[in-house]
C-alpha cells in the first residue's frame, strides 16, 4: 500500500526552478506532443467546468506520459472577484499519480511554475517552430 502523497509547496519550488532549465525541458515536451506519439504524450483538450454559483470556471488538464510514466493532472480555478478582495482569482493545484495503480504521489500547488512556464514557452516554442 503507498504511503500519503507528499505536498509539494511554491515555496518549495521556487528556489529550485530557473528559466535556463526549464526553456528545454518545454522545448523537448513540446516536441514530444506534436510527434503525436501516444507513448510520449497523451494529453487530450482541456475539460472546463462552470461555477457559476461561485462566478468562475475549473480547469482540468489531465496528461500521461507512458515512457516516463508520468499520469498528472492540473487543476485551475478562475473566478471573477470583486474589486477589493482580498481572494485570489486564480488557483492552480497538480495532482501527480501513479499511473499503475492510481495512488495519489504528490499534490502540488502550482501558480508560480505556472507563470514560468507560460513565459520560458514562448523562447521554447520560437526554438521548435522557426529553427527545428
Amino acid at each position: 500500500m503507498a504511503g500519503p502523497p507528499a505536498v509539494i509547496w511554491e515555496r518549495e519550488v521556487e528556489g529550485l526552478l530557473r528559466y535556463r532549465e526549464l526553456v528545454p525541458r518545454l522545448e523537448e515536451a513540446l516536441g514530444k506532443f506534436s510527434s503525436r506519439d501516444p507513448a510520449e504524450v497523451i494529453q487530450p483538450v482541456r475539460a472546463t467546468v462552470p461555477l457559476q454559483k461561485h462566478h468562475g470556471f475549473m480547469g482540468l488538464m489531465p496528461t500521461y506520459m507512458e515512457n516516463k510514466g508520468v499520469l498528472c493532472t492540473k487543476f485551475v480555478c478562475f473566478y471573477k472577484r470583486e474589486d477589493g478582495s482580498n481572494l485570489p482569482p486564480t488557483q492552480a493545484t497538480v495532482v501527480l499519480l501513479d499511473p499503475e495503480y492510481g495512488n495519489v504521489k504528490a499534490v502540488r500547488k502550482t501558480l508560480l511554475n505556472t507563470g514560468m512556464r507560460t513565459a520560458a514557452v514562448r523562447p521554447a516554442k520560437y526554438h521548435w517552430f522557426y529553427i527545428n
